[in-house]
């Protein structure tokens, strides 16, 4: 490939990373785990792009100094190399577990290959072994360049065996990213070594982040900013996907008794600490996949994607649990009580007979608990 082409190749694929954060940055209500490890990814491409469009700038170039140039940038460019995989890995941890703690901790595993990876590049000073500058300033891989490589995708193969027992909780969208992850580096990578002067890698990877950003994150940005739950648009539109792709769900909507009492009582701030702790522990009762919606005022929805008949239930008992145990505690000067409506979908409904009927049952049991209190 003409150098210039591949400079202008590198430097138009750094858009994609840097109009994904600026829009992150300026429409993110807030920044999660998530959303901070995925915009860590598009900072490691961007910064990667430039430097693979970098390191060909001084390559033939007859200029005393440019050879020296030449030189470092390659070896930036390569200790660079490792850490894109490692983000990956670690945004990928961390959808699969939610566990920020646990993440942490097999961070430092994963850093391994990028050590490995310096102590290569560290040698190619007195090997050759991973790239070498002629006479005529002219890039010439090394022995070691494909293994150099290889060690991106050691640490993705190691954690995609090691977490094999967890398979079952990757699935849907993720497991696809997960899949176009693996297969377009790759691609890049064989196009690359096969037809010397072509570098598609991170272009690829761009591309990866660009889907990745369509299909997992850009919903989780525009999220309500109270409470940090989906939107009752958002809510909405997987559920009618849901009904459209016939696949089996529970369907819970909640609304909180007595809520203007805690306003009204108490103060609309009192109130939002009320929203904002409800939220936390209907979060911590599903599934990462599962989705928790704030639906309008103190009315929220939970879309439960098990296709089993009995989760739905079990995850209202272990709310249920979890108020109990937090109005037993007495931190705040009055009870978070709750009414709830519930239904398993497994045959064909609209998104409009749905909601309303989970909305009677919503209403009957609440109507059922105001009776008991008087």
């Amino acid at each position: 490939m003409n150098i210039s082409l591949q400079i202008d190749l590198s430097l138009y694929s750094t858009l994609i990373p840097l109009i994904l954060i600026i829009y992150m940055k300026q429409n993110s209500n807030f920044e999660d785990g998530s959303t901070h490890l995925f915009i860590q990814i598009l900072w490691i491409s961007l910064i990667m792009s430039l430097a693979d469009g970098a390191a060909w700038i001084p390559n033939g170039i007859g200029h005393p100094q440019a050879r020296l140039m030449n030189s470092v940038l390659n070896t930036m460019y390569f200790a660079l190399c490792t850490l894109p995989t490692m983000m990956w890995v670690r945004y990928f941890d961390y959808k699969i577990f939610n566990d920020l703690e646990g993440l942490r901790k097999r961070s430092r595993f994963y850093f391994i290959t990028s050590v490995l990876g310096w102590i290569l590049i560290i040698s190619n000073f007195f090997t050759g072994a991973i790239f070498t500058i002629s006479e005529t300033n002219i890039y010439i891989r090394g022995p070691l360049n494909s293994i150099y490589l290889l060690i991106n995708y050691l640490l993705l193969i190691i954690a995609l065996l090691a977490a094999k027992k967890y398979w079952k909780l990757i699935k849907g969208r993720l497991l696809h990213i997960i899949m176009i992850f693996i297969l377009f580096p790759i691609l890049g990578s064989v196009l690359q070594q096969l037809f010397y002067g072509t570098s598609l890698t991170y272009p690829f990877l761009n591309i990866t982040a660009l889907l990745t950003f369509l299909f997992l994150e850009k919903e989780f940005i525009h999220r309500d900013s109270l409470t940090e739950l989906f939107t009752r648009h958002q809510f909405e539109r997987r559920l009618t996907y849901k009904l459209n792709h016939s696949e089996p769900f529970s369907l819970i909507m909640i609304d909180l008794n007595d809520f203007k009492q805690i306003n009204d009582n108490f103060g609309h701030e009192e109130g939002d600490k009320a929203l904002v702790t409800f939220s936390s522990i209907l979060k911590s009762n599903v599934k990462h996949e599962d989705m928790v919606c704030r639906y309008g005022g103190d009315e929220f929805t939970l879309l439960i994607e098990s296709p089993h008949r009995s989760t739905g239930s079990l995850v209202i008992d272990r709310i249920n649990d979890s108020l109990k145990e937090y109005n037993g505690k007495k931190i705040s000067h009055y009870h978070i009580k709750m009414s709830f409506g519930y239904q398993y979908v497994d045959s064909k409904i609209n998104l409009e007979n749905l909601l309303s009927e989970v909305d009677k049952k919503m209403y009957k049991d609440k109507n059922l608990k105001k009776k008991r209190s008087e």
